[in-house]
């Protein structure tokens, strides 16, 4: 770095951070004005914008006020400053005057709230690049690290308008109804079909914005039907990203390959191949070349990584589907806190990844030990139940829609059990295992499932 360069980062780092005193008394002044604007000011700012101290406190008060069914005015924001201590914090008497007469007319309030926000994302812009640049200088700290600590500081700025803001009831009804015509019209369907079709037609397919739990106890075959549902969707040119915290990459392509060709997997392991089964390979490998799935199989993967992946996607293209295998692999943001803790915090990130990316998102889970139990007359391993999933309650809790795949060691029979469907009904589908090709297939013709 040159020390032209040196000399101008100095510079702006040593100057005042963007703020505009004037709006935000223009703010306060206003409410104290129109107290009736308070609902419509406090969707858009909140009082951590505020660059001034003084500011943020006086705005806090009356927020408090407002909120507590009370009206106002400059009388009863004193006595409340006066018992909390914090009147001569705010300048006083003769400041909170100031402050009513920065303005004539309430009728800008919103103008100037917006200024307030504008310099206040500024700041947060600064604040963030600032802890960027100390990040990049702690060789302590892998690169990786820091990159995924960086991206994470980014999204928390807020981008756009405010977010959360209600939305009329009429509008979104309008918005529905573009959908439904949409899908009536089939130019799209209802949700994002996997290739099963009992379970399409019953549940409509994974939807955007949605978690998906799938669960089974190990061995079962919830990775290949996983990895079943990713070639599907990306054999209908849509994008999908697999992070994989259990197979390499080179496996689970294999498994792919074996499953398209129908060449047994334990002959490709073991080489007893013969002229007929490289032909079958071949082709199938032609027929897979560019489907469109990332598969990612970095050791320790965290949501942050598969969120910073994943908006790499989108940004190259799009995406349509996301797969995370396994939940209990997934390296928590935070070690030190309980394992339930841990988990839970994994669902709710995966969740809200959904919301974010507008894509649904398929997390493969393992069932707890007490899975494997079983029925004292028959012998046979129990069915599963929502109650078995591994080390977290927030599972179900956070999850859209729960699915619960059950089969008895080296059978073929399978079952899907629906056992959570937060927009529907629950169901069971009948499916078929294929060991050799480690596939599934629905049993029977198409229908709309067992319902419980």
């Amino acid at each position: 770095m040159s020390k032209t360069t040196e000399t101008t980062s100095s510079e702006i780092l040593d100057r005042l951070p963007p703020q505009s005193l004037d709006a935000e008394k223009a703010v306060l002044g206003s409410l104290l004005i129109d107290p009736n604007l308070c609902d419509e000011v406090a969707l858009v700012l909140r009082p951590d914008d505020f660059y001034a101290r003084a500011h943020r406190k006086l705005y806090a008060h009356m927020l408090a006020i407002h909120d507590g069914g009370g009206r106002i005015d400059a009388m009863l924001l004193v006595e409340r400053l006066k018992a909390a201590g914090e009147l001569e914090a705010i300048g006083g008497v003769a400041y909170l005057a100031e402050v009513a007469q920065s303005v004539p007319v309430a009728a800008h309030a919103m103008h100037y709230a917006g200024i307030v926000v504008e310099k206040s994302r500024r700041r947060a812009i600064i604040l963030a690049a600032t802890e960027m640049l100390r990040a990049a200088w702690d060789t302590g700290v892998s690169v990786d690290e820091i990159v995924s600590d960086c991206e994470a500081l980014l999204h928390q700025i807020p981008s756009g308008e405010y977010a959360g803001e209600p939305v009329e009831f009429t509008k979104a009804l309008a918005e529905a109804c573009v959908v439904v015509d949409e899908i009536a019209s089939r130019k799209r369907s209802a949700g994002l079909m996997t290739g099963l079709e009992s379970f399409d037609f019953a549940a409509g397919g994974l939807f955007a914005g949605e978690l998906t739990i799938l669960a089974a106890r190990p061995s079962i075959g919830k990775t290949s039907l996983a990895l079943q549902i990713a070639q599907h969707v990306g054999g209908d040119r849509k994008r999908v990203y697999f992070a994989s915290l259990e197979m390499p990459t080179t496996q689970l392509a294999l498994r792919v390959l074996c499953g398209h060709s129908g060449v047994a997997m334990a002959r490709v392991r073991s080489g007893d191949l013969g002229p007929d089964d490289l032909a079958l390979l071949m082709a199938a490998g032609v027929s897979l070349q560019g489907l469109p799935i990332l598969l990612h199989d970095r050791a320790g993967l965290s949501v942050a990584d598969i969120r910073r992946a994943c908006r790499r996607m989108v940004a190259k293209g799009g995406l349509d589907l996301v797969i995370v295998d396994y939940l209990q692999r997934v390296t928590p943001a935070d070690a030190k806190v309980d394992r339930h803790l841990q988990v839970g915090k994994i669902t709710w990130d995966l969740k809200a990844l959904a919301l974010e990316l507008r894509v649904p998102v398929l997390c493969v889970c393992q069932l707890g030990r007490v899975a494997e139990e079983r029925d004292r007359k028959t012998g046979l391993v129990i069915e599963p139940r929502l109650s078995m999933l591994k080390e977290s309650g927030d599972i179900e809790q956070d999850a859209d829609m729960v699915l619960l795949l059950h089969r008895q060691q080296r059978a073929v029979e399978s079952l899907l059990i629906l056992a959570k469907n937060r927009q529907g009904e629950q169901a069971r589908f009948n499916l078929q295992w294929d060991g050799e090709r480690t596939r599934f297939s629905c049993d029977g013709v198409p229908g709309r499932g067992t319902a419980f």
